[in-house]
C-alpha cells in the first residue's frame, strides 16, 4: 500500500481505538459517550441542542447518548432555572470520576503514540496536524 497522510492516520486511528476501548470498557464507556461525558464535563449546564451541535450529532443521537448516560447514573437532567421547559445537564459525582480519568486518557495516548518523538518533533508534529485540520480539533471539548 502506498505510504499516504491517510494511511497513517488510519493506522493511528485504529490503534487509538484500541488504545481507547480497553480502558473505557472499564469505566462503561464507548468513545461516543467519553465525547458526551467531556463536553458536559467541560460545559457544565449545557443543553442537548447545544451539546448536538458542538459535537456533530443530529438530535436524536443527542438525545439517546444523553439517555444512556443519565441511565449509567453520570450525567443528570435539570430543568433549567431560566426556562423551565429547558433542560440542562450535569455531572453526577461518577459522572464527575470518569471525567476526570477519561481527561487523562488523550495524555495517556500522546504519550505513548509519540514515546519515540523528541519534543521538537512532537511540537512540530501538532503544529502540522493544526494547520491541516484548520486549528481544528473536530470536537469543542
Amino acid at each position: 500500500m502506498q505510504k499516504t497522510i491517510a494511511v497513517y492516520i488510519k493506522a493511528l486511528h485504529r490503534r487509538f481505538d484500541q488504545f481507547c476501548d480497553r480502558r473505557l470498557q472499564e469505566m462503561g464507556l464507548t468513545k461516543g459517550l467519553l465525547y458526551v461525558v467531556l463536553y458536559v464535563g467541560n460545559h457544565p449546564g449545557c443543553g442537548p441542542g447545544e451539546l448536538a451541535e458542538a459535537l456533530g450529532f443530529d438530535a436524536g443521537h443527542a438525545t439517546r447518548s444523553m439517555e444512556k448516560l443519565v441511565k449509567a447514573g453520570l450525567v443528570a437532567k435539570e430543568r433549567s432555572r431560566e426556562d423551565r421547559r429547558a433542560v440542562c445537564l450535569r455531572l453526577t459525582e461518577a459522572g464527575r470520576e470518569a471525567f476526570e480519568a477519561s481527561r487523562g486518557l488523550f495524555q495517556e495516548w500522546d504519550e505513548t503514540a509519540a514515546a519515540e518523538l523528541t519534543e521538537e518533533e512532537r511540537t512540530e508534529l501538532i503544529r502540522l496536524l493544526g494547520k491541516m485540520t484548520g486549528g481544528r480539533n473536530g470536537h469543542d471539548l
